[in-house]
């Protein structure tokens, strides 16, 4: 069986462009959606690339930490 025409995007991937194309304007041309999806997708993924802030693993781990003592109390 072929791959031709089969998707190789993620569910959300699928599901974020299933979104898009029911809100954009059908005039806007195929060349710009493709654009605008590519600007999106990296600035999400270098959003993603960039990691948790050490202030915020610092407090999540004060956080995780209470949470366990207030268990064992």
């Amino acid at each position: 069986m072929s791959d031709r025409g089969k998707s190789t995007q993620s569910p959300l991937g699928e599901n974020l462009r299933s979104a898009y194309s029911d809100t954009v304007d059908e005039g806007v041309p195929a060349e710009f959606q493709e654009l605008i999806d590519r600007n999106l997708k990296q600035a999400f993924d270098d959003t993603v690339s960039e990691g948790v802030p050490d202030r915020f693993a610092d407090l999540i781990a004060q956080l995780s930490e209470k949470t366990k003592n207030a268990g064992t109390q």
